[in-house]
């Protein structure tokens, strides 16, 4: 008899990044339950069996950093059966005397049959593994079987079509229900791994086409023999786990020396969760503007640590991406910036002997970078440093426009192919308001959020008796903090949801007391707003709306529940996204500035409500007033 049993579920197509996360959730112990997602709970504890993912395993570990390819590699080696995937199957295997190790055999046959034939010869079909490997006594039965007279036995079927006494053939043995599929699922994991491909329902080694990282892997299956015969899941395990020397290697050439155990530690990407540097209010605002919209303006006078708080947030998320490079660039913008070649590159007719070459700006292979397949997890941050030293329209109204269609490319005169604006890049810009610089437009303010930088008297004065070290050291996250961070800012940019009433609380005065805690509040409040500012021409539009609502969700996925108040993110919304647009004589917005402020008084706005007075009393010094 011949017992088998695979599964129908490892998703190959997926397999990148459903492995990757599927061993997260083991390590975070956040793994759905069925009633929750049943075809995700289904999946991922799927592959934590077959891939040897657990809490503690090397396997997962190894895997939830991105490197999926060296614990699929692990399963192809050692995959058997026995296995305790099932209890009465491990039985029916066990009486059955199979001790097969299917896909290891697979790779050693096609690559000793590569050795000893040409293309035409060296290939087993779908029929000829079934048949000749799972049904055949002296293969699936037997540790070490005769390589040679195997592959002798094969050629010599396909001439005659006879099979070796050996091989079984009578289906009512074989006890392999969804044979077909299985089977299958099992064969695309080979394809998945690029060494082995189905060409024309021909399994053969892509001999004409392996990298040396392909040779490596081949070799490792084909010289390991090792099988496992306990009874126990721990044993299994073991068995299934990466080596330990394999894996200090790895952590070693790949990883580097931290602390491994904390690899993807981070569940949920919370203000909490962040080292207390981020802890202020306006490090939670700017990154509450990031997950909200990746385009923020940082303003404020020179020396308030705009660029600290950026640069800082950018290396607490830092990814190595190779070549000695990282997923954060910081940029100073250039008086001279007067087009988009000092941030796009340009063609240079006259170079490589006169054929011809495109010069690329680093923020142009920064962009490449951020595109490539490999990063398509994690955050790049592009920072430019006071940005309105030159007039930004100029040398950035191609990053302005695609912000709003992303799906379409880039085409750069003289470049050879198209650039996708990458869906995982965040962009800063910080602004020092002299005599030197320039005002923006509205069009930029629109797409937007303004932080504008005040710092408090104390924690100035408090300089004068503590050096901050804590905010001028380097502090790197956890692995997976990053990932984290891309993979909340795109639940909510794609989201469809508002927010959870539950989630907020409200500020308690008699003259909001008639609003009902749930979303009404925010409509009530912001239609007030948009009818004083019609008025003078300031209303805000759909964007805007969007990425109000973008905002106030961020807010309550990055918050503990208790520390969310509606009235509080409402203020720091009217101050980030719609007083910037106001500007104008005493003719122009006095009245309106007025109105703001009762507003503001009503609703306990207080950010926004000394904001305003500030321009009032501009207005009144110099008969203009703007926001920055």
């Amino acid at each position: 008899m011949f017992h088998y049993s695979f599964t129908n579920d490892l998703r190959i197509k997926t397999l990148d990044t459903s492995l990757k996360k599927a061993s997260i959730c083991f390590i975070n112990n956040t793994i759905p339950s069925s009633s929750e997602n049943k075809s995700l709970n289904n999946n991922i504890k799927t592959l934590g069996f077959y891939f040897n993912l657990t809490k503690n395993s090397n396997c997962a570990k190894v895997a939830s950093t991105g490197d999926v390819r060296t614990v699929v590699i692990n399963f192809i080696k050692k995959f058997q059966f026995p296995n305790l995937h099932s209890k009465s199957n491990f039985n029916d295997c066990c009486n059955d005397n199979i001790m097969l190790a299917p896909m290891r055999t697979i790779v050693k046959l096609l690559y000793t049959m590569d050795l000893l034939y040409d293309d035409n010869i060296s290939y087993l079909t779908r029929e000829e593994i079934k048949n000749f490997i799972f049904y055949n006594e002296e293969v699936a039965k037997k540790k070490n079987f005769d390589m040679f007279k195997l592959i002798s036995d094969i050629i010599e079927h396909r001439k005659n079509g006879n099979y070796p006494k050996y091989i079984n053939l009578n289906s009512a043995d074989h006890k392999w229900n969804q044979e077909d599929r299985q089977m299958r699922e099992m064969l695309n994991v080979f394809n998945w791994s690029g060494f082995i491909i189905n060409n024309n329902e021909k399994y053969i080694i892509n001999h004409h086409d392996l990298s040396n990282n392909n040779k490596v892997d081949i070799f490792d299956i084909i010289n390991y023999n090792q099988f496992w015969d306990g009874n126990s899941i721990d044993s299994y395990r073991q068995y299934m786990d990466l080596e330990q020397d394999i894996f200090d290697s790895y952590i070693t050439k790949r990883i580097g020396k931290g602390d491994i155990m904390n690899i993807m530690n981070v569940k949920n990407f919370k203000i909490n969760n962040l080292p207390s540097i981020f802890h202020s209010e306006f490090s939670k605002r700017y990154i509450t503007s990031l997950l909200a919209k990746p385009f923020v303006i940082l303003t404020g006078n020179s020396g308030t640590g705009k660029t600290r708080i950026a640069k800082k947030f950018a290396e607490y998320l830092e990814e190595s991406i190779g070549n000695n490079e990282k997923n954060w660039l910081l940029v100073p913008v250039g008086a001279d910036w007067t087009d988009n070649t000092k941030i796009l590159g340009y063609f240079n007719p006259l170079a490589n002997e006169g054929k011809g070459e495109y010069v690329k700006s680093n923020i142009l292979k920064f962009i490449e970078n951020a595109n490539k397949p490999e990063n398509k997890d994690i955050p790049f941050f592009l920072i430019l440093d006071e940005m309105n030293l030159s007039h930004v329209e100029r040398y950035f109204s191609d990053f302005l426009s695609h912000m709003e269609t992303p799906d379409i490319p880039f085409e750069l005169d003289g470049y050879d192919k198209k650039i996708n604006y990458p869906k995982n890049l965040f962009i800063t810009g910080t602004v020092n308001i002299d005599e030197t610089t320039y005002m923006f437009s509205p069009k930029v303010l629109d797409r937007a959020n303004v932080i504008e930088f005040k710092p408090k008297i104390k924690d100035v004065m408090n300089l004068f008796k503590d050096s901050n070290e804590e905010i001028s050291s380097s502090i790197i996250a956890n692995n997976g903090t990053s990932q984290a961070f891309l993979k909340l800012s795109k639940e909510i940019f794609s989201s469809n949801n508002f927010i959870d009433d539950t989630h907020f609380s409200f500020s308690q005065n008699d003259d909001n007391q008639q609003f009902s805690k749930n979303i009404d509040f925010v409509y009530d409040i912001f239609s007030e707003i948009y009818k004083i500012i019609e008025k003078n021409n300031f209303e805000f539009a759909f964007r805007t709306v969007k990425e109000i609502r973008q905002y106030i969700l961020a807010s309550s996925k990055i918050s503990a529940e208790d520390e969310v108040n509606l009235n509080e993110i409402i203020d720091e919304q009217l101050l980030q996204k719609i007083l910037p647009k106001i500007h104008g004589n005493e003719k122009e917005i006095g009245q309106l500035l007025e109105e703001l402020i009762k507003l503001c008084e009503k609703y306990d706005l207080k950010l926004s409500e000394g904001k305003i007075k500030q321009m009032k009393g501009k207005l009144a010094n110099v008969q203009y007033a703007s926001f920055i």
